[in-house]
């Protein structure tokens, strides 16, 4: 099944369909974008790296961000292959050091409500610490953030009018693949080895 909607990027797509449904899922790709959509029900599995990544596998993958919040991590560190600087002089593990309770959240920040987190802590430390100069830092770059976070993020949904969405979840439901779910994890198992 091949689904074009304008002005929608693939990724946003493909995070909208991963929670269409309730039961165990995996994904396959190399891209690290999809490690946002890392859930109870949902693996990723890189078959560049033979890594599969669950939850604590993400964490450990990306110095300590959840799932819900590696996209301010990937805004933070950048990405030369999606165009992504990042912010100068500043690491997803600096972030986690002065941070951790930020980058381990469950619940997913925004930007905006990242920065605000950041501002609050920023306007109790004094500013002659490492910690108020890194706080300061991040919120200096605040702006960069915001777009590179905006470029990370995966849209899972809320972006796609309703009579779209309903035209996927039919087509998939109608055009469900038949697998063999013991081949494939068999294939997994054999191939992760």
């Amino acid at each position: 099944t091949v689904f074009i909607l304008p002005n929608v990027e693939a990724d946003d797509v493909i995070a909208y369909v991963a929670n269409l449904f309730t039961k165990k899922r995996i994904l396959v790709s190399a891209d690290k974008d999809y490690c946002q959509l890392v859930d109870d029900n949902v693996v990723i599995y890189n078959p560049a790296s033979k890594h599969l990544y669950d939850r604590p596998a993400v964490s450990v993958r990306f110095n300590g961000f959840t799932p819900e919040m590696l996209a301010i991590g990937r805004a933070i560190e950048g990405d030369t292959g999606d165009g992504i600087p990042g912010i100068k002089g500043v690491s997803t593990k600096t972030v986690y050091k002065w941070l951790p309770d930020l980058c381990s959240a469950q619940s997913h920040l925004t930007a905006n409500e990242f920065l605000t987190e950041v501002k609050n802590r920023y306007d109790k430390e004094p500013i002659n610490t490492t910690r108020g100069k890194f706080l300061k830092k991040l919120l200096d770059n605040a702006s960069d953030l915001r777009i590179f976070y905006d470029i990370t993020e995966l849209k899972s949904g809320a972006m796609l009018p309703s009579h779209l969405a309903s035209q996927i979840r039919e087509t998939l439901e109608k055009d469900r693949p038949k697998t063999n779910s013991t081949y494939f994890k068999s294939y997994l198992t054999k191939d992760m080895l």
